[in-house]
Parts: C-alpha cells; structure tokens; sequence
C-alpha cells in the first residue's frame, strides 16, 4: 500500500516538472518572437487660415468717396484695391484730380499711413473700354500700397486707405462703384498670405 502511494506521488511530481517545463518552453517561445514594429505616427497636417479682413466704401455729404479698410490686431504687409462704375455714353460721375504734379488722376492717400511708412505704388481713376460689353465704358480706381516697415503695419482700427473726391453730374442716376474681388486683396505679414475679405460697396 506504502508502495502504491510513492508511485502515485511520483507520478504527479512527474507530470508537474513536465507540466513546468512546457510552460517554461512557451514563454521562451513568445519572448524570442521578433516584436512587430509599428510605423511612426504621421502628424495631421494643420492648414493655417488667416483672419479676416474687411473692405469697404462710403460716400460723405459732400462727395468724398472714402475707401476703407479693417484688419484689427493682424499685421498686414501690403494691400491692393480696385473699384469699378460702369456706364454708358456720358459718366454720372468724375474723379478729380487730388495731386496735378503727376500725371494721370490721384486719389488722396492716407497721409497717416504713409507717415507710418505706407508706399503708395498705384494710385489713379482711368476710363477704359469695357470688353465684355462695347456699349459701356469702366470707370476704374486702382490702388496698390506696400509697407516699407520689417515689423509691417498692425491696424487698432478702421483705416481710410484713400479718399476721391467725385463731382456728381445727375443724382438721379445713382452711380455708384463696385469692388473687383480679383483685384482687391490684403496680405498678412506673418505668413504673406492673403486676408479672407468682406467687400462693403
């Protein structure tokens, strides 16, 4: 009976070294398996989007077409802007001349802003065949103005970028002119792009 009992005992502690061993042999299996490597994450690319800007224009009581502009707290770095008034046969409205020392028509600029290193490139009110439509003529304002300054130029409010003045010959007519969104741009200064733009005309 004591003999019975050892070869059972003897038995279990058999099968439990075994039992070890085969455990010990999985795991060293698993560790030598060669660990899958994962590729390196790729960064989500961020697409900068500018702050807005504004454009607008005005007409005060007595004729002074201001035309206006808002990038509050943006650092813009140069802007350009055109302004159209179609018609046909005689204009309703003329641009006077605010500087004859030069050739052409000239807008008054901001005197401000060139104090705070403005450059006025274009500044002129031209007539010019419409090509689209050979019964009408353009009217047309263009100005373009750079600053000079490294740092650029960080507008606290709204800004008169020009003014013409216009003498009206028939009221009645309501001219009035429209901004060309091609042609009429602001640009930041920090990444040179240009300002998403509200156009008030």
């Amino acid at each position: 009976m004591e003999s019975k009992r050892k070869k059972i005992l003897w038995i279990i502690l058999i099968f439990a070294v075994l039992l070890l061993f085969l455990l010990l042999f999985l795991w060293v299996l698993r560790k030598s398996r060669p660990t899958a490597v994962l590729p390196p994450a790729i960064p989500t690319p961020t697409v900068y989007i500018p702050p807005p800007g504004q454009y607008s224009i005005s007409v005060t009581p007595d004729n002074l077409l201001q035309i206006k502009f808002s990038a509050i707290g943006t650092t813009v770095s140069a802007t350009s802007v055109r302004l159209v008034y179609k018609f046909s046969g005689t204009p309703a409205l003329t641009v006077e001349d605010q500087n004859p020392n030069k050739d052409g028509i000239q807008l008054q600029p901001n005197l401000d802003l060139i104090q705070k290193n403005w450059s006025y490139l274009i500044n002129s009110a031209d007539i010019y065949p419409d090509l689209d439509d050979p019964d009408s003529k353009l009217l047309i304002i263009a100005l373009s103005a750079a600053v000079l300054s490294p740092e650029g130029y960080t507008p606290q409010k709204e800004e008169i970028l020009a003014t013409a003045r216009l003498t009206i010959s028939d009221p009645s007519a309501k001219p009035r002119f429209k901004f060309d969104p091609e042609h009429t741009k602001l640009f930041e200064k920090k990444s040179a792009a240009e300002l998403p733009l509200t156009l008030q005309d």
